[in-house]
């Protein structure tokens, strides 16, 4: 009997839906989030589709699709890496992550939110000056860094 008075229910929901969506006003429906998704999303596509019917074509040679390093020629097993942009994208991705955490973490419900706020700052800050100081050392380890005098 409790199935039979959740399907008739489910029924009267549907029904009302239904009829909801098909009393649209055209305000209504042009206002809708849907509607301005879809309109984003096939703008989206028409500028890519007339993008790619106006531009020319591709021709691959030997230069355009050779590895540059100084405009010398390299194989691309040898073509060098600095190491030093690599340590920056870590950093910003451990920034990023902690800056995410602290986003996502504001609305938990068992943590005061003013408590949580400071000690995520606190522990930005620590951070950030660890790495500045860190960064400092390497500066004057390799003779970047010049103190005035």
């Amino acid at each position: 009997m409790n199935i039979c008075k959740n399907e008739k229910n489910l029924y009267i929901m549907l029904t009302i839906a239904s009829k909801r969506v098909f009393t649209m006003d055209f305000a209504e429906i042009v206002a809708s989030p849907a509607f301005a998704f879809l309109l984003s999303f096939a703008t989206a596509i028409s500028i890519y589709i007339l993008g790619k019917k106006l531009a020319p074509a591709f021709s691959p040679n030997k230069d355009k699709i050779a590895p540059y390093a100084c405009g010398e020629y390299f194989p691309p097993e040898k073509v060098p890496m600095r190491i030093i942009f690599f340590q920056y994208a870590v950093l910003f991705l451990i920034f990023d992550i902690v800056s995410m955490l602290v986003v996502f973490s504001m609305g938990l419900p068992y943590w005061d939110p003013v408590r949580l706020n400071v000690i995520h700052l606190v522990f930005i800050y620590i951070l950030t000056a660890l790495l500045a100081l860190y960064i400092l050392g390497r500066r004057i380890e390799y003779g970047i860094y010049r103190k005035i005098s």
